[in-house]
């Protein structure tokens, strides 16, 4: 391996609209560890119900980022370490969890610290 990356720059027509092929992916959130804020990606290949959440390490939920329709392709977010109510939550570790169309994707974990 010398390092090199591949980008796979196929294009797909939607409608009268070229746009690049998108995989279903949850992406490593940056910066990890973070504060005060860190932008989570994910790719939909189709447009679809997504739900975005953030739970602590006892499971519970924190934060909804995303719960709503959305179009294909890349998309990106930032979570500013605050939960529901807008309220800063404590350092530690928490996980994000994307659903689409109501089925689970994948779930990552990332790492605040104060």
């Amino acid at each position: 391996d010398i390092g090199a990356y591949y980008f796979d720059q196929n294009q797909t027509e939607v409608g009268n609209t070229l746009v690049p092929h998108s995989r279903l992916m949850l992406y490593q959130n940056y910066p990890n560890p973070f504060n005060p804020n860190t932008t989570i990606q994910y790719s939909i290949p189709k447009d679809s119900k997504v739900e975005l959440k953030i739970y602590n390490i006892k499971g519970e939920l924190v934060k909804t980022i995303v719960n709503e329709r959305k179009s294909i392709g890349y998309h990106k977010v930032i979570w500013e370490g605050k939960n529901n109510n807008n309220r800063a939550v404590c350092s530690g570790i928490y996980f994000y969890r994307l659903k689409v169309d109501d089925k689970v994707i994948d779930t990552k974990k990332c790492l605040l610290l104060k």
